[in-house]
């Protein structure tokens, strides 16, 4: 039996590789991506950033500067980010 897989269903349905939204990856500046358009499995740890201060743009319009720290290193089991 052989199984064919498209790649176009799964990402208009959403399935097992749903397309990225736009507006809330950027609550994650430390993600980087490989490829446009983006699906969740091609994000990945932008370690460059690791450990400095990032701006966080929120999708509401509320007033504030937000921000976050992402900690981690690829040899890690954890990552965690912090966001003040």
């Amino acid at each position: 039996m052989e199984v064919v897989f498209d790649l176009e269903k799964e990402v208009e349905s959403g399935g097992a590789y749903p397309l990225v939204d736009e507006r809330k990856l950027s609550y994650f500046p430390f993600l980087k991506r490989d490829k446009e358009p983006t699906i969740a499995k091609d994000l990945r740890y932008n370690y460059a950033n690791a450990y400095r201060v990032l701006p966080v743009n929120p999708i509401s319009a509320r007033i504030g500067d937000y921000n976050c720290m992402f900690l981690g290193n690829p040899q890690d089991s954890f990552h965690f980010a912090i966001y003040y």
